[in-house]
């Protein structure tokens, strides 16, 4: 009887974790942000490979959200006492969930991604086991450790990336720069005691101009693109500027922090949506007509499809922002039409 009603409470405790700390909700908006990044140096060549991805990410994330939460027990025992693990009865049931989450997420690499990818994830592990060790044993504020256990989110970009070729390399990298940045912008905003501290103001000042630096770079990176979506990405640019204008006003204010916190990943999803939208090898180049353009047009169908959008739907999106950014916009109609009827 009394095993049956520890069973029971060990299960209880875990759904108790699960829906305070590992929402879907939550989960499943980064791990498609993720997905989206790596998209940068190439689009899934299936659907299975960008279900496998989507996947992938969010089995990253809960072994590094669970990691993060069992080095920090004994710290949110006096800040959060009110946290599932803080009263939990033991923790083993926990440290086994990791071990399997470890030991799945290789499996899952080793079977996905090439031989660097691999190392890379080890890696990962190895450096995060020496920050907690580290973080345990000396004094590090707030502000300095949340840089380092930040790194992991580009590095979860890299494991979903394909292999780069050199002149891809540059996107991957603006792409994990850009989703560290927002990571960084976030901590800044969403924690209390960074919140509160008297120089976040000037931290969030910096992480918010050099990540409106990095998309900046991403706008040149696309010079050699002419056409709408290049000029899309100079629009959300700017967008981006003034929400994070909106955001750093909020932060001084002393504003308590919310779901307004949040408009950081979205402005990043964007970002790079439009971003691997302009980088995909058969993207549509306006200034060469014929088959290069109606190549990248059915290269925009077959992403469609792949990520179960209605192409008419693509194609009315596109004539109506071809109409709004080029002076010029029946002056591809013919080649248009041409790709559309294949």
């Amino acid at each position: 009887m009394e095993i049956v009603e520890l069973f029971n409470s060990s299960i209880n405790e875990l759904l108790r974790y699960r829906k305070s700390r590992v929402s879907a909700f939550i989960f499943l908006p980064l791990a498609l942000l993720l997905c989206t990044a790596s998209l940068s140096v190439g689009w899934p060549p299936t659907p299975m490979t960008w279900a496998a991805n989507l996947f992938l990410a969010c089995t990253l994330l809960l072994q590094f959200r669970l990691w993060d939460d069992l080095s920090d027990v004994a710290k949110d025992r006096l800040n959060y006492p009110q946290r599932v693990l803080c009263q939990a009865t033991s923790l083993t049931p926990y440290r086994g969930i990791l071990a399997a989450l470890f030991t799945l997420n290789l499996m899952l690499i080793v079977l996905l991604k090439p031989a660097p990818m691999i190392a890379t994830y080890l890696i990962l592990n190895a450096g995060t086991s020496i920050w907690y060790w580290v973080a345990d044993s000396f004094r590090i504020g707030p502000a300095v450790g949340y840089h380092f256990v930040l790194i992991k989110y580009p590095v979860f970009v890299l494991l979903l990336s394909p292999i780069a070729t050199r002149p891809e390399v540059p996107s991957l990298i603006y792409a994990m720069g850009l989703v560290y940045l927002c990571f960084c912008v976030f901590e800044v905003l969403h924690d209390q005691q960074l919140h509160l501290s008297n120089g976040s103001i000037y931290l969030l000042a910096v992480e918010m101009l050099a990540l409106e630096l990095v998309a900046t770079l991403m706008v040149i990176n696309l010079r050699h693109v002419a056409g709408t979506l290049a000029t899309i990405q100079g629009a959300l640019v700017i967008v981006g500027a003034a929400v994070f204008v909106l955001l750093f006003l909020l932060h001084r204010e002393h504003s308590p922090p919310g779901r307004w916190c949040n408009a950081v990943f979205l402005v990043g999803f964007t970002l790079l949506f439009n971003y691997s939208l302009a980088t995909c090898p058969t993207r549509v180049d306006r200034t060469m007509p014929g088959p290069q353009s109606i190549a990248g047009l059915n290269h925009m169908q077959v992403v469609s499809r792949q990520l179960g959008l209605s192409w008419p739907a693509i194609t009315g999106v596109y004539r109506l922002a071809d109409g709004a950014f080029n002076s010029d916009p029946f002056a591809i109609e013919p080649t248009f039409h041409r790709g559309l009827s294949r």
